[in-house]
């Protein structure tokens, strides 16, 4: 009696949307964490999460967490984003 699967991850992604929407950042940032990643779904759980990281003032997650979802759609400069990647999580912990 519950959802699973795609529908699961559906209803998180709209959830944690819905949250952001209302002003409710933590919660959406949450919410969309816990999103189990689904193929047909693809990396829409990561844009949503990346939206609620830039509301929190966490731009700088935000903009890591959208660049490592891209890395493997990158025909071409895979490697010099995922070295950026590595730069922006070593800047982040100085």
């Amino acid at each position: 009696m519950g959802l699973k699967g795609a529908r699961l991850s559906q209803a998180h992604i709209q959830y944690g949307s819905t949250l952001r929407n209302l002003g409710r950042t933590r919660e959406a940032i949450d919410v969309l964490q816990a999103t189990v990643p689904h193929p047909s779904i693809g990396d829409a759980g990561t844009v949503f999460l990346a939206l609620a990281l830039r509301d929190a003032g966490r731009t700088d997650e935000a903009l890591l967490r959208t660049i490592e979802a891209l890395i493997p759609h990158l025909p071409q400069y895979r490697k010099s984003a995922t070295d950026y990647v590595r730069a922006l999580r070593s800047a982040s912990t100085a």
